[in-house]
């Protein structure tokens, strides 16, 4: 079958054709937008083309002379150098003038130099990239890796065609004869529509028409769309979200580090279908030069047996072609084929002291041993994990890539999804809880390319304070009695394979009750006092582990608690003796985070009917107070009122007034005051609290458990205010239950924001009258 594009100097070149005008844009994905060249061959501010600067130092646009450029007309081009060239409808090219396959009028149409076989300085001819469908006026140079595809543009309607500047990728399709194109496969490319005659004001409409292979889709339209001229600024010329998919397929074919005599190797063999998401329809068929492929078609894996030729003198380059060639791998799809060639291990040299193992992989930084086949990163994170390429000395890294989109790499500060010419990277795990594979494509040094992949699992880790009060069952406390059992939990998002976690202690404080290599809640019991670390490692991970930090107490004896309901003349009262039982379990509860006990000592009842009618009046509250001594423990006084919404309150060292004794969180809350801890407040009085975010400065690093960042292992977005709430010693009735290691920042009673003493460093474990 005759090619369908033209030949120039006896090879055949699959190139942009010009009418009037064009615009080069970027390669894969189309990133580069625009290119507008000045004196130097750029594009000039107002678009134009700018030849390079002639000897005598003048400049003259690529333009046609006749103003044609339809169908049947020859058009005269004027070339930067001053030599004329003619482009006409029957397809004929203008001079080759570097003999690199690309003719003088096309160079200056995808943005070469016709002076300059290899424009670029990649060390290919600018014919040959143009016809596998890669720019070669990109300075970051492409290989067509996974494919190549063909497809043609027509615009119908005269008037429109003449004007229509349709670009796929770095293509621009324009004039009124339809052409056919070649693209890398592997990508998504944008489909763009200029106007390459914005100074003409009459109208005109017509069709832009795409065709092309089984291997590629389009999004956004079918395989047509109407263009109307001129063209409205306000609105894009293409419908929403147009794109044209070029599907490829990817080899992955494994380092030979090994043959067998005789120089047979033996291996594995898989393909897959690039971008993400894409397949293309047919039956997979396998072939291999020098060797063989079972089975040879009908799956995306097989199993390749190659025998690479004997080592031999390489032949002059003009004595032909050399009859040793390395095997080659092909696999074909539908209207898509690939062939990678494959390479016997290197020979050893013994003068190098660090000679190459053969191996070519992702590792976490270069000079590593070992190949990077997952990592675990926290969603979200401030902390960017490394990656780089291992292999050849002589091999170039083309690009980086991930599926799906969520992460990003981070270039110079900036976050892009795609990195070129760089032998590592850094990646933020930005996006939803998923698993990601990132792609490195790289030109190996005999020639060629070759892709490795490494997972990346984007994860949430969460290992926040007290949790939970099932009774009898704390959850991340800060301290248990030793010969407790309590319970730790992180939360692992689902994509954390639990035999990558394994929990562990520091001093051995503690023992897991249960199988310590899981993601379950663990049940921990205390061996013996004194303080320690649970560390949950997760094998693959990036950043520091989860930790939670507690102490083992002693179980000294408990505190005894005196009670006295305050009466009137008939012995009535409120609260009630048989509530009390309850009371004090419900604090012991609570009270085991910080290593302290209480017990029942007495109730007693007095009838004072002043202390009760006036027990909201700060004189006759000191003389309940101080009415019973030497009790070597706390009195607690149950009264009818003590201020407006004030449900207890306490006198140092003297006792406690509240108003009820069914609240085992304002009598907890209450004690909290004797063991000297202070209220913490999330606004000034009577304000909302403000929008202000948790961080590590605002908890001690005790409470932080190890977070690498903003709000690592604390859930994302939290507020201060949310962690302030969950207090104990929270200024409100609905505050939670937790004593934390430290201090919180927050607002004292005063309305003044700094550390408050809230936690079990520094508070008094004693608590008891002795006046």
């Amino acid at each position: 079958m005759a090619s369908p594009f033209p030949r120039v100097g006896g090879r055949s070149a699959r190139l942009l054709h010009a009418g009037r005008a064009e615009t080069v844009r970027g390669g894969p994905g189309g990133g580069r937008g625009d290119r507008r060249r000045g004196r130097d061959g750029r594009r000039t501010a107002d678009g134009h083309r700018r030849n390079p600067a002639r000897a005598d130092g003048g400049g003259a646009d690529a333009r046609p002379l006749d103003g044609g450029g339809d169908g049947g007309l020859r058009t005269l081009w004027t070339l930067g150098d001053g030599t004329n060239c003619w482009w006409g409808a029957e397809g004929r090219d203008p001079a080759d003038a570097d003999g690199d396959g690309l003719d003088n009028f096309h160079e200056y149409a995808l943005g070469c130099a016709p002076g300059t076989p290899d424009t670029n300085g990649d060390g290919r001819a600018d014919g040959e990239e143009a016809g596998e469908g890669v720019s070669p006026a990109l300075a970051d140079a492409d290989w067509a890796a996974y494919g190549t595809a063909e497809f043609s543009v027509r615009v119908q309607g005269l008037r429109a065609a003449r004007r229509a500047g349709v670009s796929v990728g770095h293509v621009t399709h324009a004039g009124v004869a339809g052409r056919t194109y070649a693209l890398a496969a592997g990508y998504r490319y944008p489909v763009t529509v200029i106007d390459l005659d914005p100074d003409n004001t009459s109208a005109c409409s017509g069709t832009v028409r795409i065709t092309h292979d089984g291997a590629t889709f389009l999004h956004g339209f079918t395989n047509e769309f109407p263009v109307s001229f001129p063209l409205d600024p306000a609105a894009p010329a293409c419908p929403p979200g147009t794109e044209m998919t070029v599907a490829g397929i990817d080899l992955d074919i494994p380092d030979i580090t090994w043959v067998s005599p005789g120089g047979v190797a033996d291996f594995p063999v898989a393909a897959r279908f690039v971008p993400d998401g894409e397949e293309i329809a047919g039956t997979p068929h396998w072939s291999v030069s020098g060797g063989g492929a079972s089975p040879a078609s009908g799956g995306m894996e097989t199993w390749v047996t190659v025998t690479f030729p004997e080592t031999a003198a390489r032949a002059p380059l003009d004595a032909g072609a050399e009859t040793n060639s390395p095997p080659a791998v092909t696999v074909e799809v539908g209207d898509r084929k690939v062939t990678r060639n494959v390479y016997p291990p290197p020979d050893p040299d013994p003068e190098d002291p660090d000679p190459w193992d053969g191996r070519r992989f992702i590792a976490r930084s270069p000079g590593d041993s070992d190949p990077v086949e997952l990592t675990y990163a926290l969603v979200l994170s401030t902390n960017a994990v490394p990656f780089a390429w291992c292999g050849h000395p002589g091999d170039t890294v083309l690009e980086w890539t991930f599926t799906g989109d969520g992460p990003r790499f981070l270039k110079d500060g900036q976050e892009v999804r795609t990195v070129t010419r760089a032998q590592s990277v850094s990646v933020l795990p930005k996006g939803s809880i998923d698993n990601f594979e990132i792609t490195a494509k790289v030109l190996m040094a005999q020639g060629g390319t070759v892709t490795r992949r490494t997972e990346l699992r984007v994860v949430t880790v969460v290992a926040e304070p007290v949790m939970s009060f099932t009774p009898g069952m704390p959850m991340n406390p800060s301290g248990f009695f030793n010969g407790d059992a309590v319970t730790f939990k992180v939360e692992f998002s689902s994509n954390i394979d639990e035999t990558d976690v394994r929990w562990e202690f520091a001093n051995g404080k503690a023992v897991i009750a249960s199988v310590s290599q899981s993601t379950a809640p663990q049940t921990v019991v205390g061996l013996e006092p004194g303080t320690d670390t649970l560390t949950a490692n997760i094998e693959h991970y990036w950043g520091p582990p989860p930790q939670f930090n507690f102490e083992v107490y002693s179980c000294d004896a408990p505190i005894p608690v005196h009670f006295m309901f305050i009466c009137d003349n008939n012995g009535s009262h409120v609260g009630s003796a048989s509530e009390i039982p309850d009371l004090i379990d419900g604090v012991n509860e609570i009270y085991r985070q910080a290593g302290i006990r209480f017990n029942l000592a007495t109730v007693a009842y007095t009838n004072e009917m002043f202390w009760y009618l006036n027990s909201d009046d700060a004189f006759f509250q000191e003389e309940i107070v101080n009415s019973r001594r030497n009790t070597q423990g706390l009195e607690i006084y149950i009264v009818p009122n003590i201020a407006t919404n004030t449900p207890g309150r306490n006198y140092l060292d003297k006792g406690l007034l509240m108003t009820g004794t069914d609240s085992v969180h304002i009598f907890a809350h209450e004690i909290g005051h004797e063991c000297e801890l202070r209220d913490i407040y999330t606004s000034e009085s009577n304000q909302p609290p403000p929008p202000i975010l948790l961080s590590p400065d605002h908890l001690s690093s005790s409470d932080w458990n190890n977070g690498p960042g903003p709000q690592e292992y604390y859930a994302h977005g939290i507020s201060l205010a949310t962690v302030i709430s969950r207090c104990l010693m929270f200024g409100s009735t609905s505050g939670g239950n937790d004593l934390p290691t430290g201090s919180v920042k927050g607002y004292d009673k005063n309305g003044v924001f700094g550390p408050v003493p809230v936690g079990t460093q520094g508070m008094d474990r004693f608590p008891s009258h002795s006046n």
